[in-house]
């Protein structure tokens, strides 16, 4: 029986996190209330209660006595690495920040990609490169690709004024994420946008972001030998 209860918490809690990644409860919404859900679902209330309770400590929403649940504005994972976009990392060091956009483009996702996140060799990519400043000293070059044949709304936005990693954070705050760290030297072009010499080493902090397991996002993110990171967890 204990078995069988589970198994159907579970499935309740899966329903509810596919409709807030849907955006039919958006990041700030309330929840309909346990009871509604436990009538909508056919289920009885404290196996609602159950999985919203799973869903609080996943972080995906907040629980509070009379006032409901809501759906976080941002997700509050337990990670051992925080998500953190360049501005932030930036204005909490009491330096001013800017953004720069080098270049654009748009074809299939680079054959180094499909083999290392399991992409079709026929996905297409909107390929984004960029910088980010600190008191207009060079901190993070930023490389992005982000799932164009999926999600063809990103062909639209040019992103010239707006990072990209920062806009797949606020519309897509609870995909799937994994983390890949390599130090490696810097080559030619990497070494001039960060002001620094050909075959310095470099941090590579790479994300890689699914949804449902189709990739929405691949970013690569470098910084020079002397960035510190930070994270708890």
């Amino acid at each position: 029986m204990e078995s069988q209860t589970a198994v159907k918490y579970l499935a309740i809690k899966e329903l509810i996190l596919e409709r807030i990644k849907q955006k039919q409860w958006p990041p700030g919404s309330l929840l309909p209330t346990e009871i509604q859900l436990a009538e909508e679902f056919g289920c009885a209330r404290a196996t609602v209660n159950r999985a919203l309770a799973q869903l609080a400590e996943d972080g995906i929403i907040d629980r509070r006595r009379k006032a409901g649940s809501r759906v976080n504005s941002l997700p509050q994972r337990s990670v051992r690495v925080n998500i953190v976009c360049a501005m932030r990392e930036i204005e909490a060091k009491g330096t001013d920040y800017r953004y720069q956009q080098l270049r654009r483009s748009f074809g299939l996702a680079p054959e180094w990609l499909c083999d290392l996140v399991d992409l079709p060799k026929d996905i297409e990519m909107l390929y984004l490169q960029s910088l980010h400043f600190a008191d207009d000293q060079p901190f993070q070059f930023q490389e992005a690709w982000l799932n164009a044949t999926d999600y063809p709304e990103v062909v639209d936005m040019d992103f010239i004024k707006q990072d990209p990693f920062n806009w797949v954070l606020r519309e897509m705050p609870f995909l799937d994420t994994t983390l890949y760290l390599k130090a490696q030297a810097a080559h030619k072009h990497v070494a001039k946008c960060l002001d620094i010499a050909t075959g310095d080493p470099v941090l590579f902090r790479s994300y890689h972001g699914s949804w449902s397991s189709k990739t929405v996002c691949f970013f690569r993110r470098i910084y020079r030998s002397d960035y510190e990171m930070i994270s708890q967890g």
